[in-house]
């Protein structure tokens, strides 16, 4: 009913009201509304072999000598697009730098589930290695010595990131 067609002189008539009340403003709704689209997200098809000892469903993978890693929530990984250790691939410069802080650096085994070192959105697990570096959350392996410096850009052990001659 268009009400602007006709001036307002006084409360609706019954038949008018009827006719507000009962047409479906859904109808027309769902008629200009575009189809849904399928999800993008990835869902586990069936159950893993592989369940924890108190038995909640959730997948664990076990290390050789029998003792329970930590969960890997692949699926989630998977909608997140994030690369587990060795699954991306790197340029050459991101893999020395990745190298020379595992040869270098302890890395912690809760890298790809702490919060505190970042998002899993988009990245690798040599991505947030080098980014706990870059923010000084990893423990050198020799502490006795003078720590290695090393630049996150170019993979030099001369200069750190902030004095690279790559970026001045």
């Amino acid at each position: 009913i268009d009400l602007t067609a006709k001036p307002i002189t006084g409360p609706p008539k019954k038949r008018d009201l009827h006719a507000f009340l009962t047409s479906s403003p859904t109808k027309t709704a769902s008629a200009t509304r575009p189809p849904k689209t399928a999800a993008a997200f990835v869902t586990p098809t069936k159950k893993s072999k592989a369940v924890d000892d108190v038995g909640d469903g959730k997948d664990t993978s076990r290390s050789k000598d029998g003792e329970q890693d930590l969960y890997i929530p692949t699926y989630i990984h998977k909608n997140v697009h994030y690369l587990r250790k060795g699954q991306a691939k790197l340029d050459d410069k991101t893999t020395a730098v990745y190298n020379l802080i595992e040869e270098n650096y302890h890395l912690p085994q809760n890298l790809e589930q702490g919060k505190e070192y970042g998002a899993l959105s988009g990245s690798c697990y040599e991505e947030r290695a080098i980014s706990a570096y870059a923010h000084g959350m990893l423990e050198p392996k020799h502490p006795e010595s003078d720590s290695l410096e090393i630049c996150t850009e170019c993979a030099s052990t001369e200069h750190v990131r902030d004095a690279c001659p790559t970026l001045i």
